[in-house]
């Protein structure tokens, strides 16, 4: 440097030089790790959720040609039904939505998932045996009003995977049919895909046009609709049964204190 002034100068820019430098390379670094992190959601969000549950019990499947007995049945929150249609019918299984747990024989509806003050959802009541791998999948859109959100209970028994389902709603329109599709496809993305089940309850599939939603998402996934029974004073039924490597031998409707039918299905493993 021909001068102490000069040297300083120099020196100072290049201490400013490195430090931009410096700047510029954090900036660049924490760019370079949003995109990534964009991208990874982008994936996963494309993928969905997972079928694999690293927690998950090994179940063996069931043989071919067992028998069981299942009872479906929307309760419309009614206390003490569950229990009292249990004992009327000595079902192996009971699939019920609009459950009133509190109301209800504990010992038969551990496998539950309902609202923490209310206790109102769905449950799988197990009279014979006990339920495995118990999966509690809440719908992803919430109904008109933002504050209640419908619940499906999904457990093995006997090596069957059964689906207590209570589908999104949308009154008082009625119109949504994807807000539906988007409920079936959440409870579909868990459901081991290879296993008999039996996917059943209150669909609250109002038009024909809910109706052919569930049913291609739920082909998709190997179910077929095996039984549908009225609801008073509608014309396209609310209530359903898909079932996937089973096969409904009889049915039987009756009638009960809630606004929905009740039904009986005999089923065979195929």
């Amino acid at each position: 440097c021909p001068t102490a002034g000069a040297c300083a100068a120099r020196f100072e820019r290049l201490k400013n030089s490195i430090a931009s430098t410096s700047f510029n390379r954090i900036l660049l670094a924490g760019f370079m790790m949003f995109l990534v992190s964009g991208i990874v959601r982008s994936i996963s969000s494309r993928a969905g959720p997972s079928n694999l549950q690293p927690d998950e019990e090994i179940v063996p499947m069931p043989v071919n040609g067992l028998e069981l007995k299942v009872v479906v049945q929307n309760l419309q929150k009614t206390p003490g039904l569950a229990t009292k249609l249990a004992h009327r019918f000595d079902p192996d299984v009971l699939l019920v939505q609009e459950i009133s747990l509190s109301t209800e024989d504990p010992s038969l509806f551990e496998s539950h998932y309902t609202s923490k003050r209310a206790q109102y959802g769905t449950a799988i009541g197990c009279t014979q045996g006990s339920a495995k791998n118990v999966k509690q999948i809440r719908s992803p859109v919430a109904e008109v009003g933002g504050f209640i959100y419908k619940k499906t209970t999904i457990a093995t028994v006997k090596g069957v995977q059964f689906i207590s389902f209570h589908g999104y709603n949308g009154q008082p329109g009625f119109t949504r049919t994807e807000y539906l599709e988007d409920h079936v496809q959440a409870v579909v993305s868990v459901l081991s895909p290879d296993r008999p089940a039996l996917f059943a309850g209150d669909f609250n599939t109002w038009t024909r046009d809910h109706l052919a939603v569930v049913e291609a998402c739920l082909a998709k996934e190997g179910f077929q609709l095996a039984f549908s029974w009225p609801y008073p004073g509608r014309e396209v039924p609310l209530d359903h049964a898909f079932t996937r490597g089973i096969r409904i031998t009889n049915t039987s409707l009756y009638h009960n204190e809630a606004d929905h039918r009740g039904a009986v299905l005999e089923l065979v493993v195929v």
